[in-house]
C-alpha cells in the first residue's frame, strides 16, 4: 500500500493508496495553518455551524438523510493540532464502491456532499446564521467547561500551558472560552474565508479506485481553494528556559500530578525511533516502569503513565495520588528516570517496548483512518513514511540509543492539581 501523490491544483495535492484491502474507502480534505489561539477557538465553531446544513442541504436532517442515501456513509469534521499547526479536516467513510451491487458512485456521492459543506455554507448576508452560530456556541462553550471540569484532563493542559507560557501562539484553554464567547456569525465568515484561501490543503484517499479517477471526481465538484504560498511550521522543539512549579487547588479528593520533561527530539530526528522506545520503556505502556514500579510495586498512584509529543520533543508524566504522597511519587518518578539514564534498562523491557510499538504499526495498516493519521501527519512536514520503514528502524534501536535520549530529559514544569475534599466516596464519581 504505497501512497500516490499527484496536484489537484498548484494549491492542493492528492495524496492517495489504491488498495482493495478494505471493504470501505476514506477520504479527508484537511486545511493546516499557522497555530493561533483565535485560530483554534474558531475551528471549533466553525466545524460545528458547517456540519448544520448548506445550501442544498439545509439542515442536519437533510445532511443525514442524504448520508443514509449514500449506505450510510459518514462524515466528520474535526481539529487536530500538529506542533504548531492547526488543522481542520473533513473526513468520510462509504462503502468501497467495489461493494456497492446496484450501480451507485458512493465515493462521487460523499464528495458531491463534503463539497456543499465546504463550498455552499448557508450563510445570511456574508455571515452565518445567528441561530446557528449561537446553538454551536452553547455546544462548544460547555465542551471547554467539561474539559476544566474534569480533574485529568485539566492537569495536563494546564501543565502543557506552563511548558509553552513563553509562546504567545499556544491558546490556553481560558482563551478559547473567552474567544468562543465573543464569536459572532460575521466574525466567523471572515474566518472560514481566510481558511479557503491561506491554508495548506491537501486531501488524502483510500479506496480500489485509481488516483487519476479520485482526481478528476473531486475536480468535478470543487474549486481549487488552499494556498500554494501557505508555509507548515516546522517541527521544533522548544529548549528549556527555568523550571516552574504550579499548584492549584481544585474541589475534588485525588491530586493530579503532571510533570512536563524537555527531551529536544521531535518526529523528524534520527533519534526519533530511540525516543519513542524511551517514552514507552518510561512510562508508555503497562510494561513500563511507571506503571509496574510507582504504581504496582509501590502503590503510590492511581494511575501513571507518559506522554511523547512528537511534534515539540516533550515528553509529559500524568499520575493520580493521594495528596500526602505527593513527595513521594514526584521523587520516585525522577528515580526511575535516573534507572534509564543510568542504563538500567533489562532486556525484557526493551523488548516489550519494541513489541508493542510493531503491533501498533501492524495493526494501524489493518484501518484507512490510521493509515490517514500516518502519512498525512508526516507529509504535511514533507516527511516520507512508510510503517514497515519505521519498524525496521524501532528494531533496529540499541539501549545506548535510548539511555542517550533519556539523558537529555530535563524536568521543565511541575503542575499539581491539589485536590481539596477528604471525602473518599468522592473518588468513585471523579474516575
Amino acid at each position: 500500500m504505497i501512497p500516490q501523490k499527484i496536484k489537484l491544483w498548484e494549491s492542493a495535492d492528492l495524496t492517495a493508496i489504491k488498495t482493495d484491502k478494505f471493504k470501505t474507502g476514506m477520504i479527508s480534505f484537511s486545511f493546516s495553518l499557522p497555530l493561533d489561539a483565535k485560530l483554534s477557538a474558531y475551528n471549533l465553531m466553525l466545524g460545528g455551524v458547517l456540519r448544520r446544513g448548506s445550501v442544498r442541504y439545509p439542515s442536519a436532517t437533510a445532511l443525514n438523510r442524504r448520508l443514509d442515501e449514500l449506505y450510510a456513509s459518514s462524515v466528520e469534521i474535526k481539529n487536530l493540532r500538529c506542533g504548531k499547526n492547526e488543522l481542520l479536516i473533513f473526513s468520510s467513510e462509504m462503502l468501497d464502491n467495489a461493494f456497492v451491487n446496484d450501480g451507485s458512485d458512493l465515493l462521487d456521492g460523499v464528495l458531491e456532499l463534503i463539497s456543499e459543506l465546504i463550498m455552499n455554507p448557508v450563510l445570511e448576508d456574508n455571515s452565518f446564521p445567528k441561530a446557528a452560530v449561537d446553538k454551536e456556541r452553547v455546544n462548544v462553550s460547555d465542551a471547554i467547561k467539561a474539559e476544566i471540569n474534569n480533574p485529568r484532563v485539566y492537569a495536563s493542559r494546564r501543565c502543557a500551558e506552563l511548558m509553552h507560557s513563553a509562546d504567545t501562539d499556544f491558546p490556553t484553554v481560558r482563551q478559547m472560552a473567552e474567544l468562543v464567547d465573543t464569536c459572532d456569525g460575521e466574525g466567523l465568515y471572515k474566518h472560514y474565508k481566510r481558511v479557503l484561501t491561506e491554508s495548506k490543503a491537501s486531501v488524502f484517499y483510500v479506496g480500489s479506485e485509481d488516483i487519476d479517477d479520485v482526481a478528476k471526481k473531486i475536480k468535478a465538484h470543487f474549486s481549487p481553494f488552499g494556498s500554494a504560498q501557505n508555509v507548515v511550521v516546522p517541527m521544533s522543539a522548544e529548549g528549556f528556559e527555568k523550571s516552574k512549579e504550579v499548584t492549584e487547588d481544585f474541589p475534588v479528593s485525588q491530586g493530579k500530578l503532571c510533570m512536563g520533561f524537555r527531551i529536544g527530539v521531535c518526529a523528524d530526528s534520527d533519534e526519533y525511533f530511540a525516543a519513542a522506545l524511551f517514552n514507552e520503556i518510561f512510562g508508555g505502556s503497562p510494561a513500563s516502569k511507571l506503571f509496574m514500579n510507582v504504581r504496582e510495586k509501590m502503590g503510590l498512584c492511581y494511575y501513571c503513565s507518559s506522554a511523547y509529543d512528537t511534534y515539540m520533543g516533550n515528553i509529559t508524566v500524568s499520575a493520580g495520588i493521594d495528596v500526602s504522597d505527593l513527595e513521594c511519587a514526584k521523587a520516585e518518578i525522577l528515580r526511575q528516570l535516573e534507572d534509564m539514564k543510568a542504563g538500567r534498562i533489562s532486556e525484557t523491557e526493551l523488548t516489550a517496548a519494541k513489541k508493542s510499538i510493531a503491533n501498533w504499526y501492524r495493526q494501524m495498516l489493518d484501518y484507512p483512518f490510521e493509515l490517514f493519521a500516518f502519512y498525512s501527519t508526516r507529509g504535511l512536514f514533507g516527511r516520507k513514511a512508510d510503517p514497515e520503514e519505521y519498524m525496521r528502524r524501532f528494531d533496529a534501536v540499541t539501549p545506548e540509543q535510548i539511555v542517550k535520549v533519556a539523558k537529555r530529559a530535563i524536568l521543565d514544569t511541575v503542575y499539581f492539581l491539589k485536590g481539596t475534599i477528604e471525602d473518599t466516596d468522592a473518588e468513585e464519581v471523579e474516575e
